[in-house]
């Protein structure tokens, strides 16, 4: 499926955002009949675009002419980049859908990356959701994302000499293009805690329970990163006054990979004779199974507070763990591995007009370089700062 068209022909529907649903509960009510629409425009400061290792962002930075002719920097123009966004999102309510309230959500948004252009790409969600009694929500709902550019990786090497050792200038690299998909379905359930007569004295309690099915496919010649799986989450929302909410949720996430052959690069060195040929060397080069099948498991907790009538302020953290599933000692990035990632993020949101919005945020994210896992594991860092500016049209 194309996925970049799929979502372009979203635009043109009033199917479109997910952050619509959040962001609509803290805004006035827009006049029944034609669809709620919001633009935002946004810029975006990103210090590891690429989330390379410290020797990837040495590479990057030095701009060897052996790694330029080999593929390995195409696209790759600065570890540094400012992303300007670009958001549009509808909603529209329709009553009496068999017998219950229906909302159509949905967004399209590009990120047009303003020093690795290769970078740039479009993505776009859409949801419905039914209410089913007084307290219950039913939704269905859906990710994508096409074209986007992952990085550049191995995808070939020539022995000219005969040594047994893969130089760079013996090595050839192509990107790792994308198109990617999540299709969920969810049920929301809310509980009213009253601790008083008062009506203020009531809280909201949501639990969210949703799965669903995730894909990733790769361009030629990378294809045996592709993925698909599926995922479950489990969410609870408590409001535990009217300023402050608080809220949770752990996925899993079960993601299999084709676990075909590939060629790589192993240091003999350490690992012997892997492939045989009675040399001993640094980059030899072997043929073996690669199998990126992981079961992830996400664990998150934000807190939200609501200042006055006009400020908001989120401070969240999540933490992600892969196990993953390879059963070939050969495959040194994979065999035996956890992959662990760690983000904290923060912003604030300011109502400075009627139906405009002024938001700041801050996020950094502490993980491995994923080229440079197993025994040659390498830390990967990235900081985030972004500011954009949304109007509600309606």
């Amino acid at each position: 499926m194309n996925v970049v068209k799929t979502v372009l022909a979203l635009a043109l529907t009033p199917l479109i955002c997910a952050q619509a649903s959040e962001d609509t509960q803290s805004e006035p009510a827009s006049k029944p009949g034609g669809p709620e629409v919001r633009v935002t425009m946004g810029v975006a400061s990103v210090d590891n675009v690429f989330e390379l290792g410290r020797s990837g962002l040495v590479r990057l930075i030095e701009r060897d002419p052996c790694n330029l002719n080999n593929g390995r920097l195409t696209g790759m123009v600065s570890a540094n980049d400012r992303i300007q966004t670009t958001k549009i999102a509808l909603d529209q309510k329709l009553d009496d859908v068999l017998g219950q309230k229906v909302t159509l959500s949905g967004g399209l948004v590009y990120h047009d990356y303003q020093d690795n252009s290769a970078a740039s790409y479009f993505e776009g969600d859409f949801s419905l959701t039914r209410k089913l009694g007084e307290q219950g929500r039913f939704r269905l709902g859906a990710e994508l994302a096409g074209d986007r550019f992952r990085r550049n990786y191995l995808a070939d090497v020539e022995d000219v000499n005969g040594n047994g050792n893969i130089p760079c200038r013996e090595r050839q690299y192509a990107a790792g293009m994308y198109d990617e998909q999540e299709w969920s379905i969810g049920y929301r359930h809310r509980l009213t805690l009253v601790s008083g007569e008062e009506s203020s004295s009531k809280r909201d309690l949501d639990i969210h329970v949703s799965g669903g099915v995730l894909e990733r496919h790769y361009n030629q010649p990378h294809q045996n990163r592709d993925r698909e799986g599926w995922f479950g989450e489990v969410r609870v929302e408590a409001e535990l006054t009217p300023e402050i909410n608080i809220e949770t949720a752990w996925r899993r996430d079960t993601i299999n990979s084709p676990g075909e052959d590939e060629v790589v690069l192993v240091d003999e060195t350490l690992d012997g004779d892997v492939n045989g040929d009675r040399d001993v060397e640094r980059n030899a080069p072997l043929m073996t199974l690669v199998d990126r099948s992981r079961a992830r498991d996400t664990i998150s907790i934000g807190v939200r507070l609501n200042i006055l009538e006009d400020w908001r302020v989120i401070v969240s953290y999540r933490h992600q763990t892969s196990d993953f599933r390879s059963d070939n000692p050969l495959d040194i990035d994979h065999f035996g591995v956890d992959e662990t990632e760690q983000r904290v993020s923060a912003s604030v949101r300011w109502r400075f007009a009627r139906r405009w919005f002024a938001t700041l945020s801050w996020r950094q994210t502490d993980g491995e370089d994923i080229d440079n896992l197993g025994r040659d594991q390498t830390d990967a860092e990235a900081e985030r700062f972004s500011i954009n500016v949304r109007r509600r049209l309606r």
